[in-house]
């Protein structure tokens, strides 16, 4: 027990944080990392530590450490499902004579004696990454009860057991990909962006052939990563975070009814039943869509259920948290977004609100009918649906909670309890559950840990926000085409690459062959 205690603390010495300055990104570090349950040591070991140096005169010194990889020979399968195990330093370690160490996951197989294939990967000064690899035996004295600890010294330069080669993304083959998947949809363009510990990736597609069409006029400027698409639902996450941060300073109580905050909320339900349901209205119902409230419906208001009793999604509870805010703060929700969140991420260009500058860069969305350009209800400020964004922005945004935002451990865990299991639809896997947290949907996979993200879809709007705090990834795309098909199961699996669809992207519709 001590020694994994002492494995897993080498790991938290390298996850250190930086100071925030407003206006500024500062590199993402690890604040969450894989689980640390303890393995029978009859079966195995209960943490691997990886240490990497370099003496002085390697080619290797001083480069940053970026991702250690072990994978074992043969028919083998970890906790993770994979015959591996994978640490990303998303700050990484200068390499020296002195060994970074850097602790894994819990890994319940016996390692001595096993053929293993070791891979490390570095950043240069000037941004390249090189794979350096090398194959071994591993050896008694590396496992020690139930931690493993693999030495790995780098050399001077590449050659004998050591290998090198240039890690780099095929970009167009991604481009190709995406742009095959948004045409077999029949979808106007895709816009995402896909941020690792090795790589950022951002590019859009556009359908030239669903513009061809008369009727369907392209933009006045042409589609490109500065534009900007209706975020749809993914536009409750940064009020879920509003919330959770004034629950941490002690000016909202996630337990008292919203009535108490903000008086006129009972004046907006027509039924005297309805009005007492509304006393009963918290923002923890709310973030976790077990007020009774329904998901449309902002003009005469009434309830589903009683608040408490069932999951029902629901944007007028998302709308009523937004309104007790706003009192709070004294503030329209775009003003004190804009200046508390976006401008200092650097996010300049998003808002809840319709800006004068959208009529040039926003992206018109379509729906079977035609193009959906300006709309009354899409000029309104309502956190439900209302955010303009693009992927490069919000992906600002979701690296920023990677890195803790600007919560405490204890209210990030607050916000990412699993407060309510999801219905599943009939098609969909069995073998996983998905959560509720506080506005967030949280899957958890063995392949790739607790998986948070949203979906967004306004019709002709549709998008995902996702980040995996244990591969220190997130992924963000939006589309601006209504479609009857499961686009989300395709697109996570071509930028993902899990080695079984994620289960919150499986079922409905597939996509037509080519």
């Amino acid at each position: 027990m001590k020694r994994i205690a002492e494995a897993v603390l080498l790991c938290g010495v390298l996850c250190v944080g930086m100071t925030w300055a407003e206006g500024r990104i500062p590199p993402v570090i690890c604040v969450e990392r894989a689980g640390t349950e303890i393995a029978s040591p009859a079966r195995g070991c209960g943490a691997v530590v990886f240490a990497v140096k370099a003496a002085p005169g390697s080619a290797y010194a001083g480069l940053s450490l970026k991702r250690v990889r072990m994978t074992l020979d043969g028919d083998v399968e970890l906790t993770t499902g994979f015959p591996s195990v994978t640490v990303d330093l998303l700050e990484g370690a200068k390499l020296s004579p002195q060994a970074a160490c850097v602790s894994a996951a819990v890994f319940p197989v016996p390692l001595q004696d096993r053929e293993a294939l070791f891979e490390v990967y570095l950043r240069d000064a000037s941004g390249k990454v090189r794979k350096l690899a090398a194959r071994r035996k591993i050896a008694a004295g590396e496992v020690n009860g139930t931690v493993a600890r693999m030495d790995l010294s780098l050399p001077e330069k590449a050659g004998g057991a050591w290998t090198e080669t240039e890690h780099k993304l095929d970009v167009e083959d991604y481009k190709r990909k995406a742009l095959d998947l948004i045409k077999r949809a029949g979808v106007p363009s895709l816009q995402v962006t896909m941020t690792t510990p090795l790589d950022t990736m951002g590019f859009c597609v556009v359908n030239e052939d669903f513009y061809a069409v008369p009727g369907r006029q392209q933009e006045t400027r042409p589609i490109d990563m500065q534009s900007l698409y209706q975020a749809c639902s993914i536009s409750k996450v940064p009020l879920g975070y509003f919330a959770v941060k004034m629950a941490q300073d002690g000016k909202l109580d996630l337990d008292r009814p919203l009535y108490k905050y903000r008086p006129d909320i009972l004046g907006r339900f027509a039924s005297e039943r309805d009005r007492e349901w509304a006393k009963l209205v918290t923002p923890r119902l709310v973030m976790t869509h077990t007020s009774g409230l329904p998901n449309k419906g902002y003009i005469e208001m009434k309830f589903l259920s009683k608040p408490g009793e069932k999951y029902i999604y629901s944007g007028v509870g998302i709308f009523l948290l937004q309104l007790t805010l706003e009192q709070i703060k004294g503030e329209t929700l775009d003003v004190f977004a804009k200046k508390e969140l976006f401008d200092p991420l650097g996010m300049k260009h998003s808002n809840y609100r319709w800006q004068k500058e959208y009529g040039q860069i926003a992206v018109y969305g379509f729906r079977e009918r035609g193009p959906q350009r300006d709309t009354d209800w899409s000029y309104k400020c309502n956190a439900a649906y209302s955010l303009r964004t693009s992927s490069e922005e919000y992906t600002k945004f979701l690296q920023w909670f990677l890195r803790g935002a600007d919560l405490t451990p204890e209210w990030r865990e607050i916000m990412f309890k699993e407060y309510v299991e999801m219905p599943q639809k009939a098609d969909a896997r069995q073998d996983r559950t998905i959560f509720r947290n506080l506005v967030w949907v949280e899957e958890n996979s063995r392949e790739f840990g607790k998986i948070r993200f949203h979906g967004g879809n306004n019709v002709a709007y549709k998008g995902l926000a996702m980040m995996i705090p244990e591969r220190h990834v997130t992924l963000c795309y939006f589309l601006n085409g209504d479609h009857p098909y499961n686009l989300h199961g395709p697109l996570t699996d071509l930028f993902l690459h899990p080695k079984q669809r994620l289960s919150a992207h499986t079922g409905g519709k597939p996509l037509p062959e080519r």
